[in-house]
């Protein structure tokens, strides 16, 4: 039962991560943000692993997750894994289609993905765009540290910044059956009960955008009858 098991708060402060209430304090709105998965058999990836801190934090906070796997550009972070624990490590690059193939055929599809990686607003954006049409449905993609839309060596002149990226996307959760290429036109705004075709993946299976304290959240939602 969810009620037995430690808060995010408690868990993170036993390592040794920026996430705990010691500095960035993201505990705090993890708390109701992973909830729904603490007792799931869940497959969790996080994008940076620097000493694997916070891997250790979310193996005690998903105790019942299939696996942890940390993704790093840097060799040294092999060290972290723990492999009798299910907390693995690969090593490549999350910008690159054929790392993350090779990791999807390894583990399968994950349920949550976090995005601790470089806050460069072009590898946040190229890892969401490979990572986010992968996940299962339902699933949750979380980018931290988004205020390094403010940080100029974060920022790549020729891809819009953390915030602008993600915002465009608030569109698509703004239909209405007058969107509909069929049936009804009236103002419900289900999107369940609109009848359209796309093949835009984001279009499709993004349900909801959660914007915390540095952080944004992607849920992930198909609807499977606007797919072409």
């Amino acid at each position: 039962m969810l009620g037995e098991l430690d808060t995010c708060e408690i868990i993170f402060s036993r390592y040794d991560t920026d996430k705990n209430k010691k500095f960035h304090n993201y505990s705090r709105q993890y708390e109701e943000l992973l909830k729904p998965y603490r007792g799931g058999k869940i497959k969790f990836l996080e994008i940076g692993v620097f000493y694997g801190e916070s891997l250790k934090a979310f193996r005690e906070i998903f105790k019942n997750a299939e696996c942890i796997v940390g993704l790093d550009t840097n060799q040294n972070c092999k060290t972290c894994e723990n492999k009798d624990n299910d907390i693995y490590i690969e090593i490549g690059d999350a910008t690159n289609n054929n790392v993350i193939n090779s990791i999807i055929k390894k583990y399968g599809n994950f349920d949550i993905i976090l995005d601790d990686g470089s806050h460069k607003n072009k590898d946040v954006i190229k890892s969401f765009e490979l990572l986010f049409p992968l996940m299962n449905d339902g699933g949750l993609y979380i980018v931290e540290d988004t205020i390094c839309y403010k940080d100029s060596d974060s920022i790549d002149v020729n891809y819009p910044n953390h915030l602008n990226y993600f915002f465009k996307f608030t569109e698509f959760l703004n239909q209405w059956r007058f969107d509909s290429t069929s049936g009804l036109k009236d103002h419900c705004v289900d999107p369940f009960k609109i009848m359209k075709k796309t093949d835009d993946v984001f279009e499709y299976s993004i349900d909801k955008i959660e914007y915390g304290c540095s952080y944004i959240a992607i849920n992930k939602k198909l609807r499977i009858h606007w797919m072409k």
